[in-house]
């Protein structure tokens, strides 16, 4: 299994200097202490060896320790997949740009997490059904980008051609204001749809088949809490029925018929605004109408049910991190949750202000604790 076998810190959030080596075999790692000292820092130390800026989004910038002049850094040894071989990863703040190495040779994300992938789950992830639907499809795109790895590349070129169109429509506009005589920009717009088509269907289409398979390991696998997934949007709704071709077409009649619409952006159809919605499929109900513990139970069976298809796609679990779960789970759920736990053969990294719950849920053999005082800071 992935796992890590010693994190290092500096300057990060409270932590002025934390070191832990840990043993490779245990697969339960369990970070304890009293509130404020620093367990989610660990978490999110890890976390940021992800795409993104980790488990808390936040600019970068402020989770370097307070009135310290030096920037954090993050070093980590870890196994790869089922491999006994170890490298070493390490992650500074240079002039506010995030740098990674790889046995001291700077490297990638996307290479990185072709080896070493981390997911996670935080106790306010339930807010998630309470944002808008551009930041809920955000969210759920950072999951297609693990699975599909070139997903995080066609989108930002979609996003730029998108960009492009509107500044030669607001260029169009302003020209005309100016001249008696309109001045005429079909064809670069022309050139920009007929890029931007293709691109727009590649994405509704890798969005039905995200939803399709991670329905599928929902089925077969069932995890804490019933899930599914229910992609809509003008696009995928078209290719339900239509060859990917047609939908193509249509999509560049769309464009070119609706080029007026220059004033906002949001006014565009596209797969800028499809819907990914999470559903309790034992009732059909819409997540963001279950009750906030079923949220959460909801957001749980997301993270099991995506680290599932990534090892089905990967050929190995990406390492879990689970801040304060316990928070937030009845008795009968959290047995459920430990069980579902043994389930995935990866180290789970979890924070809680009381550890007994699982010391007798987990052996020794299995799990090492680690115990932060306010002192270690």
């Amino acid at each position: 299994m992935s796992s890590i076998k010693s994190i290092s810190l500096q300057n990060f959030r409270n932590h002025l200097s934390f070191r832990k080596i840990i043993s490779t075999d245990k697969k339960y790692i369990i970070i304890q202490g009293k509130n404020g000292v620093g367990k989610t820092s660990i978490l999110e130390s890890i976390s940021l060896f992800s795409n993104g800026n980790g488990l808390h989004q936040v600019p970068l910038h402020s989770i370097s320790k307070h009135n310290s002049i030096q920037p954090f850094g993050v070093n980590i040894s870890m196994r790869n997949k089922s491999e006994d071989i170890f490298s070493e990863l390490s992650m500074s703040l240079v002039n506010g740009n995030r740098i990674i190495k790889e046995d001291n040779n700077k490297t990638t994300f996307k290479l990185v997490e072709s080896k070493f992938c981390v997911m996670w789950i935080t106790p306010h992830l339930d807010h998630f059904f309470r944002e808008s639907n551009s930041q809920q499809l955000n969210f759920i795109q950072i999951f297609i980008a693990k699975w599909d790895t070139n997903f995080k590349d066609i989108l930002s070129r979609y996003t730029s051609l998108i960009e492009e169109r509107r500044s030669v429509l607001l260029l169009q506009k302003f020209d005309n204001n100016k001249k008696s005589s309109p001045s005429d920009y079909s064809d670069w717009l022309d050139g920009i749809e007929c890029q931007l088509v293709p691109i727009a269907t590649e994405i509704a289409q890798i969005n039905r088949l995200y939803c399709k398979e991670i329905n599928k390991v929902l089925l077969e696998d069932g995890f804490i809490f019933p899930l599914k997934l229910e992609c809509t949007g003008l696009l995928e709704s078209k290719l339900e029925t239509k060859k990917a071709s047609l939908v193509e077409e249509e999509y560049g009649l769309y464009l070119k018929k609706n080029r007026f619409l220059v004033e906002n952006r949001h006014k565009i159809d596209g797969p800028h605004k499809s819907k990914i919605i999470l559903t309790n499929s034992s009732n059909n109900l819409p997540g963001s109408l279950c009750s906030t513990g079923e949220k959460r139970l909801l957001m749980i069976s997301f993270i099991m049910s995506n680290a599932k298809l990534f090892e089905d796609r990967f050929n190995f679990l990406p390492i879990l991190l689970w801040d304060d779960v316990l928070s937030y789970l009845d008795e009968s759920y959290r047995v459920s949750f430990c069980r579902w736990l043994d389930f995935f053969d990866t180290q789970h990294w979890l924070t809680t202000t009381d550890s007994q719950f699982f010391k007798d849920k987990f052996s020794k053999e299995e799990g090492d604790i680690i115990s932060l005082t306010p002192q270690q800071f």
